[in-house]
């Protein structure tokens, strides 16, 4: 069983569609087992330096520190328990600049290793960017089953995507492995416009199973479809352990959720043991950057400056952050015509269907409807949480509202069929004063939205609940949050 109720983004979405101070976190884990059959797990967190705030030091570069508090809980038929916590700081290697990609390019990694008994678990992580007044933190919550193993038993571990392997002698590395440097690439297996998927898997008691050599076979399928020119074939000895890794050029793939499968083949080519793992590919023409060209189709003539400043600023929730920068440097009516022509003629390309003058159309369309339905005391409708998802992902496939619901906060629930690679999308928003209309946004299951598993207990005025990054599933996690009773809280700086 692998239950994943995480905090999933996807790694270069612009700043302009995340609420600030929030941090852009990941967290996975692969099962693995040494040679007598005890299983143990890796964990890897990473964070998008992207989006944590870089402070000057001492020596006038920058570095980025965000809290990480982790807990292990082992999930019992009614209850759970505590068994792990840890309260730490990861701080990011030291920079020149805190420019956006400056920041992008240094990544928060954290790998650690566990070793448990067969049962159920939860792990609960958050992470909060120290340097950010105002930060609400990143919750990351995800499920798993260490199934039992014999110390003969021919099996897999998972399967990791990494960003790199290559041999090594560095035994204080935390990334060190038998005999090899293996960096996570911790995006939950979201590949965002990547050429290459790499992979790490270990064999275990193969020799149990073969006298000779045998064959494995590597393959990405689609829709359960396989993909022949994304198959490989490789001959191995039997031996009691194997390290298979190897790599995909995936630059051609389109948008879509895909599964690496590796199997084991008998010497029919029958199927002896097989492992997979999903991973989605997303291909983001929007997020290249916008080159200005003349506008000589006139759809925006009928247009004053105000007006076309004012639609401009209506963009910014399905801008990239090249574009919002570039917005903001618009002088005049001119550059503002060019700049909307650029803006929509980009997205006709990269939908290979439509005019301008379609797309600009609908565009007003969204406007005028969230206006007239999501306004709010003090705040246009375009504004409001509702109207920024109604811009972003357009009209929901349908909408459950609740206004009036007995001991609840008044709440929406919107649906999407599907949203890029991700089916049956949930929006839950909730009217959390009561007084200016603000239906504020609490959980989607979209990825790089903000996420709240406790999104009921919010509604049904909760106050532990108030908090929409609480973790406080134990009472006795007061004790791994606080300093005074834990001694050991916020010593380590990994």
């Amino acid at each position: 069983m692998r239950n994943i109720y995480v905090f999933l983004v996807c790694l270069f979405v612009s700043l302009a569609t995340v609420r600030a101070g929030n941090v852009w976190m990941f967290l996975d884990v692969c099962q693995y087992s040494n040679l007598e059959g005890n299983p143990y797990i890796e964990t890897y967190i990473s964070i998008d330096g992207s989006t944590v705030s870089f402070v000057p030091g001492k020596n006038g570069k920058f570095q980025g520190t965000v809290n990480i508090l982790y807990f292990l809980y082992k999930i019992n038929d009614k209850d759970s328990a505590l068994i792990q916590g840890d309260n730490f700081n990861l701080i990011s290697l030291e920079a020149e600049d805190s420019l956006e990609s400056t920041r992008r390019s240094k990544p928060f990694r954290y790998i650690k290793r566990t070793q448990l008994s067969e049962g159920k678990y939860r792990i609960v992580a958050e992470a909060t960017d120290i340097h950010a007044p105002n930060a609400k933190p990143s919750v990351a919550l995800y499920e798993f089953e260490v199934k039992p193993s014999a110390a003969d038993d021919f099996s897999f571990s998972d399967i990791e995507f990494i960003s790199s392997f290559a041999e090594s002698k560095d035994e204080s590395s935390p990334y060190f492995k038998n005999g090899f440097e293996i960096i996570p690439f911790n995006t939950n297996g979201f590949y965002l416009e990547r050429e290459q998927l790499n992979y790490y898997v270990e064999m275990y008691h193969s020799d149990k199973v073969f006298s000779n050599a045998y064959f494995v076979r590597t393959q990405i399928l689609r829709d359960e479809k396989i993909l022949f020119e994304y198959t490989k074939t490789h001959k191995k000895p039997a031996t009691s352990f194997d390290i298979l890794t190897g790599n995909f050029n995936i630059s051609k793939l389109p948008s879509d959720a895909y599964e690496l499968v590796i199997e084991v083949l008998g010497e029919k080519n029958n199927v002896i043991k097989r492992v997979s793992r999903r991973f989605d590919v997303l291909k983001l023409q929007n997020d290249r950057p916008l080159t200005l060209a003349k506008d000589n189709s006139g759809v925006f003539d009928k247009y004053s400056e105000e007006e076309l400043s004012y639609y401009i600023r209506t963009m910014q929730f399905i801008s990239n952050s090249s574009e919002v920068s570039m917005a903001k440097s618009l002088e005049n009516l001119t550059q503002k015509k060019d700049y909307l022509y650029s803006f929509w003629q980009k997205r006709v390309d990269a939908e290979a269907k439509g005019s301008v003058d379609l797309f600009w159309g609908l565009h007003l369309k969204k406007v005028e409807y969230a206006n007239q339905q999501y306004k709010a005391t003090n705040t246009e409708g375009w504004r409001t949480d509702r109207g920024r998802v109604l811009m972003k992902y357009g009209k929901p496939n349908g909408v459950e509202s609740f206004p009036a619901e007995s001991g609840l906060l008044p709440y929406e629930i919107w649906r999407y069929d599907r949203l890029e690679t991700q089916s049956a999308v949930i929006f839950v928003f909730c009217d959390t004063d009561q007084a200016t209309g603000t239906y504020e946004l609490l959980h989607s299951s979209k990825y790089g939205e903000v996420k709240n598993p406790r999104w009921r207990d919010f509604i049904q005025g909760n106050a532990r609940a108030r908090n929409k990054a609480t973790i406080d599933y134990e009472d006795r996690n007061q004790m791994m949050l606080d300093s005074k009773l834990n001694p050991n809280a916020g010593i380590g700086d990994h």
